[in-house]
């Protein structure tokens, strides 16, 4: 199946290690050196008032396991979950 650009920012991006849908493809990053895709640029998905600058996820090209007719499906470990998992019992006391 070829796939060129404009048909791959149509897709959904899905991170197979917790099934989130992490957003849509935005852009590629390419090596000019060797002609090779570097990584993917993904918008993420939601809504949200005060959306921070630069907040796009940058997956590396290697984390892609498939790309599908309408989603690719990628491994990807997001630093920013991890720090939310880390930081949910600071501020217990305000729970009932």
């Amino acid at each position: 199946m070829l796939c060129n650009m404009e048909e791959l920012c149509r897709k959904e991006v899905i991170n197979i290690c917790n099934g989130n849908r992490i957003g849509y493809i935005r852009d590629v990053n390419i090596e000019t050196e060797t002609a090779q895709i570097c990584s993917l640029i993904v918008e993420p998905v939601g809504f949200t008032f005060f959306k921070k600058k630069n907040c796009n996820h940058c997956i590396p090209w290697n984390s892609v396991r498939i790309i599908g007719k309408e989603t690719v499906l990628v491994h990807y470990e997001c630093v920013e979950s991890e720090e939310r998992n880390q930081n949910k019992g600071r501020f217990s006391f305000f729970k009932r």
